[in-house]
Order: structure tokens, then C-alpha cells, then sequence
């Protein structure tokens, strides 16, 4: 993954136009709904690290719960729009700060939960490692993570005219890729998404000591993939 490349793609009307373009979704009101439950397990004024933060999509959640939060991003203009969320919220316990989520300048252990969503699938495998690696330690326990699955081919099939139609809406999806790939073929390349395996998910799980603790499934999408939020528990390595 080109860190550079996405650190630059949310800018301008990108940073501005984020929530307004997905907030209606039946898959954003999923997350919504499923984040809220995944952060029970925290006690009012346990410390929660949201990165990248973006525009300050769960401060308000943050607030409810009586929860201390550190947003961290890399584009200064997801963070101007989390600035004027936090500033019309009294009494948050928040702070909003520049950084990279592969260099969180804070010491290990320091936050009780780790938030990152919608993010992983801007990485590819060993992007996914390294990331999780640093989410890992900075979290004194949990870690809240959103992962799309790229389901394999054989399981789609069996799940009938649907899993059919799923099956070949990906490989449509794919060729109308191929074909913009094509047409921009001397353009730069803009940051495009991965879907992880599940199984080499799990793996890297295994690896970094993240035991799974709850798994919820947000979306089948219409491409062949599932989209999940995992609530992770760090043990000792």
C-alpha cells in the first residue's frame, strides 16, 4: 500500500463531503449500531484511542459513554472536521491530533480500547500485520477493527441464486476495474481497497496474540465479500 498516495486522498471536498456521502447507508448505520455495542465492555471514563479518526464519526458515541478519547489521523482535513464535532460537544474528554497509524506516538499499553475503522482494507497482508502490530501496542486490552473478507469462490456457490449473483457481480466489478485501470493507464494511481483472505486474517490474529472476542458481521456485499467487526482482546505474547 502507498501510504503517501492515501494520506493525500482525503483532502478538500473528500474530507468535507465524507459523512454527507455515507451516513444514509445501511451499512454505516450498521457500524453505527454494532460499535455502540462492542464498546460496553468499556467502563465510563476508560481511555479510547480512534485512529484514524476521520471526521470524528463516533465522537458523539464517545461522549454518551462518558468514554476519554484520542482521535489521530493523517489528513489534516478529516481532523478540521473532527474539530468542529468535539467543539460543539461540552464536556468531551478528547483530543484530536496529527499522526500515522504505523507510528502512534504514545507509550505501550496506554489506551484501554483501539478503534481503527475502515482502514485495514487500505492495506494489503503485510500492511495488515504492521498496523495491527502498532494498534497492538498501544491497547492496554481491546481492539475494535472492520475487515472485508474476500469470500472464496466454492462458498459463494453454495449458497445458491444468490451466492450466484455474488458471484458474478465480482468478477463484473472486476473487469469495469480492469477496463478504468486501462483508460488511466498513465494517470496516477489512486489508493484502491484490498479484501483480506480470512484465513490469513486469523492467521495474523493467531501471530500478534489477538484473540477474537466478539465477531459481527456488518454486510454480505453484493461483490463476494463480507464486511465484519472483530472485538479483539490482547493477551501476552
Amino acid at each position: 500500500m502507498d501510504f503517501q498516495a492515501l494520506s493525500i486522498a482525503y483532502t478538500g471536498a473528500a474530507a468535507t463531503g465524507y459523512d454527507a456521502r455515507r451516513a444514509p447507508s445501511q451499512k454505516w448505520l450498521a457500524e453505527d449500531s454494532i460499535v455502540r455495542e462492542l464498546l460496553r465492555v468499556l467502563p465510563v471514563g476508560a481511555s479510547v484511542l480512534d485512529v484514524p479518526v476521520g471526521t470524528g464519526r463516533f465522537l458523539e458515541l464517545y461522549h454518551e459513554r462518558g468514554l476519554k478519547v484520542t482521535g489521530r489521523d493523517i489528513s489534516p482535513d478529516m481532523l478540521n472536521s473532527a474539530r468542529e464535532k468535539i467543539a460543539a460537544l461540552n464536556g468531551l474528554d478528547g483530543s484530536l491530533e496529527l499522526a500515522d497509524v504505523r507510528n502512534i506516538p504514545d507509550a505501550d499499553g496506554h489506551y484501554d480500547c483501539v478503534l481503527c475503522i475502515r482502514f485495514l482494507n487500505w492495506v494489503d497482508a503485510g500492511g495488515l500485520e504492521e498496523v495491527l502490530r502498532e494498534l497492538r501496542r498501544v491497547s492496554k486490552r481491546y481492539l475494535i477493527v472492520s475487515i472485508r473478507h474476500n469470500v472464496p469462490t466454492h462458498d459463494l456457490l453454495r449458497h445458491g441464486p444468490n451466492g450466484f449473483r455474488r458471484f458474478a457481480m465480482r468478477h463484473l466489478l472486476g473487469f469495469r476495474r480492469w477496463l478504468r485501470d486501462l483508460r488511466k493507464f498513465r494517470q496516477p494511481k489512486a489508493p484502491r481497497t484490498n479484501e483480506h483472505q480470512k484465513a490469513v486474517v486469523l492467521q495474523t490474529f493467531d501471530r500478534l496474540r489477538l484473540r477474537i472476542d466478539s465477531q459481527q458481521l456488518v454486510e454480505h456485499g453484493r461483490d463476494g465479500t463480507d464486511f465484519y467487526l472483530y472485538r479483539l482482546i490482547k493477551e501476552e505474547l
